[in-house]
């Protein structure tokens, strides 16, 4: 099942009394803060892409000789494909678990963030905010 939609107004929101951070890192991932970025994020449901198949994805793209940046793209394109495809539990298309989904998202929607788009998808999500 696929659920998408827009949030109404236009107003961006302030992030309580915390100052933006700019670029910060938890330790994994560098992170970048500020009011006036646009972010999309993807997550995905734990058996959508087993390990396996992770490695094998990595394994055949870098066998293609690509340059870092090119070999990062082309993976990221596998692995959309292979989301896509709707493998694993794809308990997201379970009506009430998706308007969980998009309900969580708009509790502090104008508080926190600006939520402008948002797709659930069987087995993954994307959302724009």
């Amino acid at each position: 099942m696929k659920r998408s939609g827009s949030a109404p107004g236009s107003a961006a929101p302030q992030c309580g009394n915390n100052p933006h951070r700019g670029w910060y890192s938890r330790g994994y991932l560098p992170h970048l803060d500020a009011s006036h970025l646009i972010q999309f994020i993807t997550y995905r449901l734990a058996d959508s892409l087993p390990a396996t198949v992770h490695e094998r994805l990595k394994a055949e793209v870098a066998s293609r000789g690509l340059a870092e940046n090119r070999r990062r793209a082309e993976l990221r394109q596998q692995i959309d494909r292979y989301l896509d495809a709707g493998q694993g539990s794809c308990v997201l298309r379970i009506p009430t678990i998706a308007a969980c989904i998009e309900d969580t998202w708009q509790h502090f929607d104008g508080e926190r963030y600006r939520l402008l788009e948002w797709v659930v998808m069987p087995n993954h999500c994307h959302v724009l905010c």
